[in-house]
């Protein structure tokens, strides 16, 4: 049992129901299009993690090293961070 797996799974899971929700009340504005985007950007990324985690040569083919794709989760907090500063 891979418990790393299972659980980028279920939050994967999690943010992609988030991202319905959040699309199905949104009524059109800046500041729900960036949430959207990021909980989408937030649920990718915890699937492509998830299958890294799964299968550990994903991202290692022929000994290349490409990271774990946190720069990804860095840049959507980054985000995250710019619209709350717009916001306020």
């Amino acid at each position: 049992m891979d418990i790393g797996f299972y659980s980028y799974l279920i939050a994967a899971l999690a943010y992609s129901f988030l991202s319905v929700l959040l699309f199905t009340s949104w009524r059109g504005g800046l500041q729900g299009a960036f949430l959207i985007s990021a909980t989408l950007v937030t649920a990718v990324w915890a699937v492509v993690v998830g299958i890294q985690s799964r299968f550990e040569f994903f991202f290692n083919p022929r000994g290349a090293n490409f990271g774990s794709l946190s720069h990804l989760r860095l840049a959507n907090l980054s985000l995250q961070g710019v619209n709350s500063a717009v916001v306020s």
